[in-house]
């Protein structure tokens, strides 16, 4: 519910927009502006109000009210409370804002606590770069497929032999498998590529969308490609197939996700997806 109580109707009837004349329309139009203006000027008065009155968490909740963030945080910060203003932001779903904030009072715990939760790996990876935890940085580059270079370098900082020679063994089999998706001089030679190319790009959406680590995007391209190769898709959905092995992909690799999401990033029907899904299975692909 808000701070500020409603403007109660006008009992006289109004009229549908249907009914009026273009003048009409025109005055209705400046009169809801005008009530934003109101609101917003009344929002201000009573924030200020509430600072003189020496209460600044109330003064907050009036400028989350009119969305001034920047002054509710500015106002919580004088009296320390940087936990309310971290509530104020999660509740309203201000992801943007509050990165803003955590890099603006240097709190790296909570901005890696974020990154986490919206699997930014590539800052991820920047953050423990700068704290010299190499092998942490170069674990979160190489999740991110555009930061395969930071990892390299990262692997070579932290001075493991092995594990530079594990990682580069990994980034070489993923750059292979990547090639025959590649098409040379921009000729489609066969049906089979035709169709591979598709559907990588469509995997590559959606696990964009989903937020998926490479290791997950590669799994589940070696199970289309297996189905392709079998000669097993005919008559099923191809956007279906990559969501199915998607799905199978991370039930292997341990990551939570649910139908429902899958049908968000896919905008296939729950039936489509099953039957995809049970392919997999009846074929022994993906699943143990």
């Amino acid at each position: 519910m808000g701070l500020f109580t409603k403007k109660q109707p006008s009992k006289k009837e109004k009229k549908k927009p249907e009914d009026m004349t273009s003048e009409e329309i025109g005055d209705s139009l400046a009169d809801m502006v005008q009530e934003v203006i109101d609101f917003r000027r009344k929002g201000i008065e009573e924030a200020e109000k509430a600072l003189r009155l020496g209460n600044p968490q109330k003064a907050a909740e009036y400028y989350r009210s009119i969305s001034e963030y920047e002054k509710m945080e500015e106002t919580l910060m004088k009296v320390g409370d940087v936990e309310g203003i971290i509530e104020i932001y999660e509740t309203d779903k201000k992801d943007d804002e509050l990165e803003k904030f955590l890099i603006r009072i240097n709190d790296v715990g909570l901005l890696i606590d974020l990154y986490e939760k919206r699997k930014q790996f590539g800052k991820l990876g920047l953050i423990y770069f700068k704290k010299k935890d190499y092998l942490k940085a170069a674990e979160n580059f190489e999740k991110d497929y555009s930061k395969q270079d930071y990892a390299e370098k990262c692997y070579r900082l932290f001075g493991d032999e092995k594990k530079l020679a594990d990682y580069l063994e990994r980034r070489e089999k993923r750059s292979r498998f990547m090639r025959i998706t590649k098409w040379h001089g921009g000729r489609e030679s066969t049906p089979f590529e035709r169709n591979l190319r598709v559907a990588m790009a469509e995997l590559r959406r959606m696990a964009e969308f989903l937020k998926l680590s490479n290791d997950i995007r590669d799994d589940a391209s070696r199970m289309y490609t297996l189905l392709l190769q079998r000669n097993l898709l005919k008559g099923m959905l191809l956007e279906a197939v990559v969501a199915a092995c998607i799905y199978s992909a991370c039930e292997l690799g341990n990551f939570e996700i649910s139908k429902e999401r899958l049908y968000e990033a896919s905008a296939v029907s729950s039936q489509e997806l099953e039957d995809a899904v049970n392919l997999l299975k009846k074929n022994k692909i993906g699943w143990k």
